[in-house]
């Protein structure tokens, strides 16, 4: 078998929980259960999963939206700063088998790559997943400069992991099976790089690295509309 590095990898951290439940609170409570025992487990039972699939390191990652969704701004940079720490711990006990991307609040892009350079200088990090937008902030948002001019100069990996929208799209309503996971989280995320690629995000850091998971967000198969149209604006 052929040996793989998986990126989108999750794990929960005490103290996180409300959070997550707001993504999950339509999924049935036995199940939910086993799910917040699985994600706690950095040992046996996550190890022997990754030998089943062939998976060789873990790049872990809290499960969202974490302290994105936070409104107290000085709650949400100690919180993160926390995750990374216990994430960190981890690590360092199987370093073999796993690396981490940071978990940062993104309310301050000052903060934020302050925690960014310090999970990658000093607790080895490859770089952060961020989730979505962040109150409402979406990753081109002029305030943000600052944080894509350091992660740029770092080399970090930003990977831009699905999010529930601001609202719900008039298309979507009343049809619970298309929400979030379906097919909702894909229309946000593949929207929220094109607005990156669009607004000149990369033009203004040409050295700045997104990644996406579930195949691209579907954005690879329409390379030739989003060429095509650009050259019309």
């Amino acid at each position: 078998m052929v040996k793989k590095i998986a990126l989108e990898e999750h794990f929960m951290c005490a103290g996180f929980e409300d959070y997550w439940q707001t993504t999950v609170a339509d999924v049935d409570p036995a199940i939910l259960g086993k799910l917040v025992g699985r994600l706690s487990d950095f040992g046996a039972v996550r190890l022997e999963a990754m030998d089943r699939a062939g998976i060789a390191r873990a790049v872990l990652s809290l499960s969202g939206p974490g302290v994105q969704i936070e409104r107290d701004t000085a709650v949400a940079c100690r919180m993160a700063r926390q995750c990374n720490d216990v994430l960190a711990r981890e690590i360092q006990k199987r370093p073999d088998r796993y690396s981490g991307f940071a978990h940062l609040a993104m309310q301050d892009a000052v903060a934020a790559v302050d925690e960014l350079t310090r999970c990658m200088r000093e607790l080895g990090f490859c770089g952060a997943m961020i989730n979505g937008h962040t109150n409402g902030l979406y990753l081109d948002d002029p305030s943000l400069y600052p944080f894509w001019e350091r992660a740029e100069a770092l080399g970090a990996l930003i990977y831009l992991h699905p999010a529930d929208p601001v609202a719900t799209s008039a298309a979507l309503k009343d049809h619970r099976g298309l929400r979030r996971a379906t097919w909702e989280w894909t229309v946000e995320t593949g929207s929220h790089a094109l607005r990156l690629v669009f607004g000149g995000l990369f033009d203004r850091f040409p050295g700045a690295k997104l990644g996406l998971g579930h195949l691209g967000e579907t954005l690879p198969y329409l390379m030739w509309r989003f060429d095509s149209r650009a050259k019309l604006y």
